[in-house]
C-alpha cells in the first residue's frame, strides 16, 4: 500500500510537471520540492544512499552542460528523478528518454512547424516525466 501511495503521489507531482512545462515552458521549483523531500525519504529510508550521490552528480553535470542541451527546470527535475530511480534502470530511462524526445521534437517540427519550435522550444520536462515515472515505479 505504501509503494501505490507513494507512486501515486509522485505521479500527480509529475502532471502537474508536465501541465505547467506545456503550458508555460517552465518546471517551477515549487513542483521539484517534494519530488526532492521523497527522494531523500526514500533513499535514507532504504539505505539507498549511492542514488543520492548520483543524483548530486548529475545535477553537476548537467548545470555544465545548461548551457547547450536544457533548461534550469530539466536539470533539477532529472536530477531528483534519478535519485528516486535505482542505477541498473538508469540505462533503460536514459533511452527511454532519448526516444521520446525525439518523438515530441518530431511531432512538435511536423505538427508546429520549425519557427514555433525554435522560437518557444520543446516541453521536454514531459519524456523526462514519463520515462523517469516508469524508472520510479521500476525501482520500487
Amino acid at each position: 500500500m505504501e509503494k501505490q501511495l507513494i507512486a501515486l503521489l509522485i505521479l500527480l507531482n509529475l502532471a502537474y510537471i508536465v501541465q505547467t512545462d506545456i503550458r508555460f515552458r517552465l518546471i517551477p521549483n515549487r513542483a521539484i520540492l517534494p519530488l526532492l523531500f521523497a527522494s531523500l525519504f526514500l533513499s535514507i529510508s532504504k539505505g539507498q544512499y549511492e542514488t543520492l550521490l548520483y543524483g548530486i552528480a548529475f545535477l553537476i553535470v548537467g548545470v555544465i552542460f545548461l548551457v547547450w542541451f536544457f533548461a534550469p527546470g530539466d536539470i533539477k527535475l532529472a536530477s531528483v528523478l534519478v535519485s528516486l530511480i535505482l542505477p541498473d534502470y538508469y540505462l533503460l530511462t536514459l533511452v527511454l528518454t532519448l526516444f521520446l524526445g525525439g518523438v515530441l521534437a518530431l511531432s512538435y517540427l511536423l505538427i508546429k512547424g520549425k519557427k514555433f519550435t525554435r522560437e518557444r522550444g520543446l516541453p521536454y520536462g514531459v519524456p523526462i516525466c514519463i520515462s523517469g515515472y516508469l524508472g520510479i515505479l521500476a525501482s520500487l
